[in-house]
């Protein structure tokens, strides 16, 4: 099924939809045209999935799938190192800003070679009036701060069961940020359990066990609207001694399958 729209032809950009499809051993991607109402015209390019969905010079993303009736993914995105640019520094050495220090970042996260020569340029309305060619090392060491890399993860839509706990647990270790579901109360663990959620006991356990610096709880029960004060203290008790035992229940169903 698609959708077609009359005033199409009229516009250049043909609009394309690629869609990642994530199985446990595997991704398979589609290319969805509006041209053709969103029917792909060739068969899904399979890929081996080892938990990492996107490789970039500067950062990738981790996931992994969880269990919430049908599959769901829960989210890392990992920075390699972060690059600040000091501006005494480039002060210090006469050099303007501008689209070469994209360049230089980019020969930083690409692990260029730091003896290797680095052009820096000026521009002006996209045509270079001025270079200087450098080391990459020279001007690492002069303009750049270099810091640890941050680890952003997002959880959301599970059930409590131990495997899903291991999972998250896995894929959340050493979060600068978390950003994890707390759906329902302690009181109401079965009700969450029915839901396949996760309470605010469980939400920070899974933090404080993950060694997360931060967390943020989100995707509340409409319930307990007006009592969110109550769901952010019972994770943070929880956070501050967290157990494996909050998931060492009754795990209920698992159903969770491809696709």
């Amino acid at each position: 099924m698609g959708y077609s729209w009359n005033l199409l032809n009229e516009y250049d950009h043909n609009f394309i939809i690629c869609v990642h499809e994530v199985h446990h051993d595997q991704v398979l991607t589609k290319d969805y045209a509006c041209r053709s109402r969103f029917t792909p015209k060739t068969t899904a390019q399979k890929k081996a999935f080892r938990g990492i969905l996107l490789k970039e010079p500067g950062f990738h993303i981790e996931a992994t799938l969880l269990d919430h009736r049908i599959p769901c993914l829960a989210f890392s995105l990992v920075e390699s190192f972060y690059v600040n640019i000091l501006k005494e520094g480039l002060k210090e050495m006469d050099l303007p800003l501008g689209p070469w220090l994209n360049r230089f970042k980019k020969a930083l996260y690409e692990k260029q070679d730091q003896n290797s020569e680095f052009t820096v340029t000026r521009e002006e309305a996209g045509q270079v009036i001025w270079e200087k060619q450098l080391t990459l090392g020279d001007l690492t060491n002069r303009i750049t701060k270099v810091t640890p890399g941050q680890k952003i993860t997002y959880v959301t839509d599970i059930l409590g069961s131990p495997e899903n706990f291991r999972k998250a647990l896995k894929i959340s270790r050493g979060s600068d940020d978390l950003f994890i579901e707390a759906a329902f109360l302690y009181e109401d663990k079965d009700k969450a359990q029915e839901k396949f959620h996760l309470t605010a006991s469980e939400a920070g356990a899974l933090a404080g066990l993950a060694g997360a610096k931060r967390f943020t709880l989100f995707h509340f029960s409409p319930r307990y609207r007006g009592r969110e004060e109550e769901i952010r203290k019972e994770a943070m008790r929880a956070f501050q001694q967290p157990s494996f035992s909050e998931f060492i229940q009754d795990e209920g169903p698992s159903t969770s399958r491809d696709g």
